[in-house]
């Protein structure tokens, strides 16, 4: 026998006998829970949770077996020396020694799809003559060696064990669907219960009235475990002969990409206001502006001349500006958004920094007070009363206002507007 179809034989195994399905589908759950209980605190307070949970049930949802039936080949090995000493219809007398007449080899190799490990496991229904053959790659090998004068039933043999492999995939499946069916919500559960016990551990730390010192000086964005953080747009290519500008579209992408970015921070920052809460504007500003370096290295400036005077966040992507920003504690809805005032309202100071081709603004509020519901709502209501206001937008979050503005000066023009809301209570 050559050493091929020795190894094939010796791999031939029952299957569907060496573990209970139900308690490898526990053990994939307790695995799912440990990757959440293996995670930073960093990464568990700053990760969004439903992307976490959709990656996480991806990788601990199981793919039930399914049998290629389209995709069966036989491999036929050729010619062969058949020992037949065992065989009670011929007439061998010496069983001592082999009795070799010539023969062939074949194997017939079945693809199937789904996770290999489900073929051996023993569903809670079973059979007590349980189907054998040798797993591989992406397939089960079924080995047969035949006398030349005496041909196997290959055929018949291997529609029997086909089907006897998908009768114990069918009794599997009412586990598989519930174990996959489950996964989201014990993901959820568990990144939910973890962090409610973090945040009242930090809660209890904070209010100690010591200083706490933690890993990080800042917070950062972090993805979940095994998540690619969602990049920034990417410029299109310029020929060199000429600069071409970035097209609405991908200005838009850019605009949400930031956007986005700030709004975690300020998630972050909520999580331990009392870091940030004794912190001036500027300091505030320059703690977003290091988390956007991360994303547009060194194209985030701050204190940069535009128009009349210097706003306070500027992002520029091939020679465009992508994103204004003034960052501001809030004072009152007068400071807020109310023209005709001795001093800038903060709105109309970002409006005199916006040129008429910026048509992607923010402003981000810092708040100390301790009824958010009520900056909010006073926020609304001030900036639909302002003159450049032109009406609200779509994709507000919790703690944001969106709405389109009238630029000054350029009545014709119009800029989209976010409002960034960060709840830093000081008492």
């Amino acid at each position: 026998m050559s050493e091929r179809l020795a190894q094939i034989r010796g791999e031939t195994q029952m299957l569907f006998t060496q573990a209970d399905l139900a308690d490898w589908l526990a053990s994939l759950q307790s695995n799912c829970q440990a990757k959440i209980s293996d995670a930073s605190e960093d990464e568990l307070l700053g990760a969004d949770v439903d992307a976490w949970v959709a990656q996480v049930a991806e990788a601990f949802t199981v793919e039930p077996v399914v049998i290629r039936r389209d995709e069966v080949e036989l491999e036929d090995v050729g010619e062969s020396q058949v020992d037949v000493r065992y065989d009670q219809n011929r007439a061998i007398f010496d069983t001592t020694q082999p009795f070799l007449i010539p023969g062939r080899r074949a194997v017939i190799h079945i693809p199937f799809t789904g996770d290999e490990t489900l073929l051996r496991c023993r569903p809670r229904q079973w059979s007590m003559s349980p189907p054998r053959a040798a797993i591989g790659k992406d397939e089960i090998k079924l080995f047969f060696e035949w006398p030349h004068d005496h041909k196997p039933p290959i055929k018949t043999t291997t529609d029997a064990l086909i089907a006897a492999i998908e009768q114990h995939a069918s009794w599997q499946q009412p586990d598989i669907e519930a174990h996959n069916r489950d996964l989201p919500g014990l993901a959820r559960h568990a990144i939910a219960t973890r962090r409610q016990r973090v945040l009242a551990d930090r809660e209890h730390l904070d209010g100690l009235g010591i200083p706490v010192r933690r890993s990080t000086d800042a917070p950062r964005t972090f993805s979940a475990p095994g998540i690619t953080r969602r990049p920034s747009p990417t410029p299109p290519r310029q020929r060199a002969a000429a600069s071409t500008p970035l097209e609405p579209t991908l200005v838009g992408e850019f605009y949400a990409h930031i956007l986005g970015v700030v709004s975690a921070m300020a998630r972050g920052m909520e999580r331990t206001p009392g870091n940030y809460a004794s912190w001036d504007e500027e300091q505030l500003r320059d703690a977003l502006l290091v988390l956007l370096n991360t994303h547009y290295e060194g194209q985030a400036t701050g204190e940069t001349f535009n128009k009349s005077g210097k706003t306070d966040i500027l992002i520029r992507v091939e020679d465009r500006n992508v994103f204004v920003a003034e960052c501001k504690w809030w004072s009152g809805p007068a400071a807020f958004a109310l023209p005709d005032r001795e001093e800038s309202s903060a709105l109309d100071q970002l409006l005199g920094y916006t040129t008429w081709r910026d048509a992607k603004l923010a402003l981000v509020m810092f708040v100390d007070r301790k009824d958010m519901g009520r900056v909010l709502a006073a926020a609304r209501e001030t900036l639909a009363n302002h003159p450049a206001f032109e009406d609200w937008q779509q994709g507000s979050t919790e703690g944001e206002l969106r709405c389109r503005v009238r630029l000054p000066d350029h009545e014709e023009r119009r800029a989209d507007l976010a409002v960034v809301f960060v709840h830093l209570p000081r008492d």
